[in-house]
């Protein structure tokens, strides 16, 4: 941990593409726009996404192997696509739920995914509730 700052799958680097404030004002202020990241906030209880503009707060992040068809009930949602790349979701990368008028559509947030958490990654954010 540095700074309130600890990051997973990075072995302790920077670099990582996720990791665990200890809260959201701990969060990096701005990164480029082609940045994947994700980040728990322990106080705050909740996920960070980095969507190459903005942080989003999500409670939960929802982690897909088929992607849900898109709807009213996702509207506004992220989501990760952890399936094998199928020409339409590519795996790792995340989604946003958008309606455009007349469609309910999921547009990438980003051009490249993040690593998968692995299940005892999400456990050990899980413990820290």
């Amino acid at each position: 941990m540095k700074s309130g700052v600890m990051y997973a799958g990075g072995s302790g680097s920077s670099e990582s593409n996720y990791g665990i404030v200890q809260n959201s004002s701990l969060l990096p202020p701005s990164l480029s726009s082609t940045d994947r990241k994700v980040y728990f906030s322990i106080d705050d209880e909740t996920f960070f996404v980095w969507d190459g503009n903005s942080w989003i707060d999500e409670k939960t992040l929802r982690q897909y192997d088929v992607m849900p068809t898109a709807d009213e009930s996702y509207l506004g949602n992220i989501v990760q696509y952890i399936g094998l790349p199928d020409g339409t979701y590519s795996q790792g990368s995340f989604y946003k739920c958008e309606y455009n008028g007349s469609v309910y559509r999921w547009t990438a947030i980003n051009s490249e995914g993040i690593d998968e958490l692995t299940p005892s990654e999400v456990e050990s954010l899980i413990d820290l509730l």
